[in-house]
């Protein structure tokens, strides 16, 4: 009935696998990327939805404070030099996510826990509201 790399959440909803993989670090040419200067942290699966009622991918989904970046904006997001991915989107808040801090969403909690906290600077490409 579905694909074998689904996983079953619940009676209405499958979601695609995703392979493990590390994350690579994509580096660009420019270290003059103009966007806002934020704190990252990381994290995952909570067992709920985000805020837009999604559920959380790796590699996409971010949590932000609505008031500094609109939720389902599209994201790239630079460490240093380096590009951490250029297809985030703010679908999710929290609690402890205000003014210029971001959380990002990881499949593993060891990856979550690698990953810390850094200084990252946001590109807000676009913005969709619903």
């Amino acid at each position: 009935m579905f694909p074998s790399n689904t996983v079953k959440l619940d009676e209405e909803f499958y979601i695609p696998q995703q392979p493990k993989r590390k994350a690579e670090l994509k580096e660009v040419s420019r270290s003059d990327v103009k966007g806002l200067e934020a704190v990252a942290t990381a994290y995952t699966w909570t067992g709920n939805r985000t805020a837009t009622g999604t559920i959380p991918v790796e590699g996409i989904t971010v949590a932000v404070d609505p008031k500094v970046i609109p939720l389902h904006s599209h994201l790239e997001i630079y460490l240093g030099d380096y590009c951490l991915g250029t297809n985030f989107k703010a679908l999710d808040t929290g609690g402890v996510i205000k003014g210029n801090k971001i959380d990002i969403y990881f499949d593993n909690e060891d990856e979550a826990w690698e990953f810390g906290v850094k200084k990252v600077k946001v590109v807000v490409k676009a913005s969709e509201y619903k």
